[in-house]
């Protein structure tokens, strides 16, 4: 598929990458994008690539990775390099920045869920006692 790939050849090649893809190929399709956008967004820098996702409304990051590595083996672009300052150290490329990514995304879940956690904290600990058939936990310090 090159730089001259209608809309439904796009679709097309999105969808040969899986069936979780198939979606993704209707909505580039509906939205006009072409074999030239595709070489665009394979030379395009992280923030554009994100906005143009964003745009087509596909939030997977391991998809957008994936999407974004076949167009780039389409057009012949290298994969990214690792970040600068990554504690991952011999992992290269696309793998490192969607470690980064996941971790990020798992840090924000967890200081989200963090007041729940705390707020639930001392009525499980009241309550484990009596269902393992111990004596009752003494309160929480306040």
């Amino acid at each position: 598929m090159g730089a001259g790939a209608s809309a439904s050849q796009v679709r097309e090649h999105v969808e040969g990458l899986g069936n979780a893809y198939q979606p993704y190929g209707t909505t580039m399709e509906d939205n006009g994008v072409d074999g030239a956008l595709v070489e665009e967004l394979a030379h395009d820098d992280r923030a554009g690539v994100n906005a143009t996702f964003d745009d087509l409304g596909i939030t997977n990051k391991l998809h957008r990775r994936k999407l974004l590595q076949a167009a780039r083996a389409q057009h012949g672009v290298q994969p990214d390099r690792p970040r600068s300052g990554s504690s991952i150290g011999s992992v290269e490329g696309p793998a490192i920045a969607v470690a980064e990514d996941l971790l990020a995304d798992a840090a924000a879940a967890v200081a989200q869920a963090a007041p729940a956690v705390a707020a639930a904290t001392p009525a499980v600990a009241a309550a484990t006692p009596a269902v393992a058939g111990g004596a009752p936990a003494a309160p929480p310090a306040p």
